[in-house]
């Protein structure tokens, strides 16, 4: 008679290592995942109880949860549908609920001894149909979980076209306010340039009147500019460019539309450039300013934080 306390005690070990991480058994203590398991019973019965689930301290958009079984026999089903007999065919079912509000990594393992198990990893991300392997048959640790989770090419094209999609609605939005074509993307890098400064980031809702915070902007980026060593006629021209936000009538005089802007900008944009690094926002974004505006009213500049080096004549 197979122990499946013993592959329990397995995995528990191994991820108990790993300060960064949250570990849950059977039930969580989280309200919303309790309501997505709700209906998630390997019998189609009631409540689903994975055997693990682990969330990460600073990455909330990702769960692990992990099935175990005794019998490496009773890893994975031809069909993927014996829910309450097979490894993989539970953590899938498992998963394929939490992933209506959460990218998830289910791990199936199986066997007693350490140097016999059988382990699959699967990713299913939020809102896509279905998983798809990765990360082979070893445990791994959770920094090589979240990077490979981060760097998968699925995980960038989700959220390269979520990028997009808000891009199209910004540019929309940018359009009902009136700005022009020709500042548009000036004013998403001018955004993005001040929100690497870290009083700007921690002060910018502080700011009371929009003139102030138009204010507020153009300074940090100018400062900005000249930390990167950007300087006379060049740094004038540039000034002079941006300075629009200074006097435009939705930017500096109508309530809360700068703050939202950047509130928004921070939320959306800054937050794909801080996951994907190797990756240039900025270039892509005026390309697709461009193709939404579909006339190019002589920008002159795309700027890359934080180097601020892509300087276009």
């Amino acid at each position: 008679m197979g122990n499946e306390r013993k592959t329990e005690n397995i995995v528990r070990k191994h991820f108990q290592t790993f300060s960064d991480l949250s570990i849950e058994e059977q039930k969580s203590d989280s309200i919303k995942i309790n309501k997505l398991l709700k209906n998630a019973s390997k019998k189609g019965l009631n409540h689903g109880n994975p055997e693990f689930i682990i969330s990460f301290n600073k990455n909330d958009n990702l769960l692990i949860v992990i099935e175990c079984k005794h019998d490496i026999r009773k890893h994975e089903s031809k069909t993927r549908d014996k829910y309450g007999d097979y490894a993989v065919d539970g953590v899938l079912l498992y998963t394929s609920f939490l992933a209506k509000e959460y990218d998830v990594l289910a791990i199936a393992v199986s066997g007693e001894k350490e140097n016999e198990l059988k382990i699959s990893h699967f990713l299913h991300l939020k809102g896509e149909k279905n998983a798809f392997d990765i990360f082979g048959d070893k445990l791994l640790s959770s920094s090589d979980y979240i990077e490979g989770y981060i760097k998968s090419p699925e995980k960038f094209r989700q959220d390269y076209n979520t990028l997009l999609d808000f891009t199209k609605k910004l540019n929309e939005k940018l359009h009902s306010h009136k700005i022009l074509e020709s500042q548009r993307s000036l004013l998403i890098s001018c955004i993005l340039i001040a929100l690497e400064d870290e009083a700007f980031k921690t002060s910018f809702k502080k700011k009371t009147t929009p003139k102030s915070l138009a204010d507020f902007l153009t300074k940090t980026v100018s400062e900005k500019l000249e930390e990167a060593n950007i300087a006379g006629k060049k740094l004038e021209n540039l000034n002079i460019q941006f300075g629009f936000i200074k006097t435009d009538t939705s930017l500096s005089s109508k309530e809360d539309i700068l703050k939202e802007l950047v509130e928004e900008i921070d939320i959306n944009i800054n937050q794909f450039i801080k996951t994907h690094e190797y990756f240039d926002v900025l270039g892509q974004l005026y390309i697709e300013f461009l193709r939404y505006a579909n006339s190019d009213k002589g920008l002159g500049i795309v700027l890359t934080p934080p180097t601020y080096n892509r300087t276009i004549c």
